[in-house]
């Protein structure tokens, strides 16, 4: 366990990464001099325990490369995943010291209080507890300095990408990327955004953790404690395809009914926000990084999906006109870079709505196709200027459709996209 706070400023953390740099390349060398000795995957744990102990946006790197296991050799995506649910916590004493100061003693709040976490991630850790009411809960209390380290950060990523040809892209993506990030680390936010979908997303099997407002404050965050395991445990039990599909399937139902019905999407499809019961029941237990959806996007995601499983390109590229793409280019270029660079993901999104239920794990390759076609029309520099939320419902219904694979499901992916 470490007791460390993470560093703050951009230097420490860019030292922090150059000397994790440096470790993994010397271990890369002794490695080639030693072939007897050789271990492949050491400079990864080593870069992943700096991850770690950066947290923040830097684990948030971590995090995203365990969902994409083809990146990476098995063993080292293995170790990867460990940034989901396997975070180093900090100490015990500086989770008592954070909720003395922001809610008074924990005699006076709580009747226990459990000096172990229950799990860690990027931002924060989880502890479990009993209210003076009796009543079993989770506290999740931020790491220090969080909202200092992830601007650290994002400066260091737009420094990064300004050195690239597609730098407006990036840099306007990693305003939305940063603005959501930011908001994670607003307890009080999540507080009042964990009792807007609890009132509102009504999805038999689903539970919604319920906050606790009288024992929130900006730092910590005191919610009902959801029973269930985490991805990794729940698959270790070897669940049934039924469970498994019916898991999916709720998953999938949160998303569309977020986005269709309720106009406000949960925008982080980490596998560490979800816990997993033995009969396919699943529970939300963090929702720091949410985004409004307007009608008028609902409407155009809805008519690009009913476009691409008709085979309708003309019908697709009015959209895109109408959502202000291809500014500046003539029809043919316009044609062009939707043939290009937009259509071969739109069919990718599509293959799974042309059915009624999808096998997510039957093609292994329908991943890493859909990530390679993603990240080649995200590099076209004739889509600089697509709205950010347009990206951010498409990388998150990539997500939703990973996790599918992890989870070896059919789903039925239809119902919420195709109709009206």
């Amino acid at each position: 366990m470490t007791t460390q706070p993470p560093p703050v400023t951009g230097t420490a953390r860019g030292l922090r990464l150059g000397a994790a740099a440096l470790e993994a390349g010397a271990a890369s060398l002794v490695d080639r001099l030693r072939p007897g000795q050789r271990d492949d995957w050491r400079a990864g744990r080593i870069m992943l325990s700096a991850l770690m102990q950066l947290r923040g946006a830097a684990l948030k790197v971590a995090q995203f490369l365990s969902l994409e296991a083809d990146w990476l050799p098995p063993e080292l995506a293995r170790e990867f995943s460990r940034a989901c649910s396997q975070v180093p916590p900090m100490s015990a004493a500086f989770a008592l010291d954070a909720v003395c100061a922001q809610l008074g003693s924990i005699e006076s709040r709580f009747k226990r209080f459990e000096p172990t976490p229950l799990a860690a991630a990027s931002l924060g850790q989880v502890h479990a507890a009993t209210t003076r009411a009796g009543r079993r809960v989770a506290v999740k209390i931020q790491y220090p300095g969080m909202p200092a380290s992830i601007r650290s950060d994002m400066g260091l990523l737009r420094r990064a990408a300004g050195m690239l040809e597609q730098r407006v892209h990036y840099l306007e993506l990693l305003q939305e990327v940063e603005a959501r990030l930011l908001e994670e680390c607003d307890y009080e936010l999540e507080c009042r955004t964990l009792a807007w979908f609890g009132e509102r997303l009504r999805i038999d099997g689903v539970t919604v953790s319920e906050p606790v407002a009288e024992l929130c404050g900006p730092s910590v965050l005191t919610t009902s404690l959801v029973p269930g395991r985490d991805l990794d445990a729940w698959l270790a039990t070897a669940p049934g395809r039924e469970a498994r599909d019916r898991a999916a399937q709720r998953l999938h139902d949160v998303f569309t009914v977020s986005m269709n019905e309720l106009g406000r999407v949960h925008a982080d499809p980490n596998p560490g926000n979800v816990l997993f019961q033995d009969d396919g029941r699943i529970g939300l237990i963090d929702f720091g990084c949410t985004r409004w959806i307007s009608e008028d996007l609902q409407h155009i995601v809805r008519r690009v999906f009913r476009a691409a499983v008709a085979r309708d390109d003309d019908a697709a590229y009015q959209v895109y006109l109408e959502m202000g793409l291809f500014k500046g280019l003539s029809e043919s270029q316009a044609r062009d870079v939707d043939r290009r660079s937009i259509k071969p993901f739109r069919d990718w999104l599509a293959v799974p709505l042309s059915t009624v239920h999808h096998d997510f794990g039957a093609d292994p390759d329908f991943i890493p196709r859909g990530r390679t076609l993603f990240m080649r029309s995200f590099r076209d520099e004739a889509l600089v200027g697509i709205r950010p939320e347009f990206v951010l419902v498409n990388r998150t219904l990539y997500g939703l459709y990973r996790l599918f694979e992890r989870l070896g499901a059919r789903v039925r992916c239809q119902a919420g996209w195709l109709s009206s």
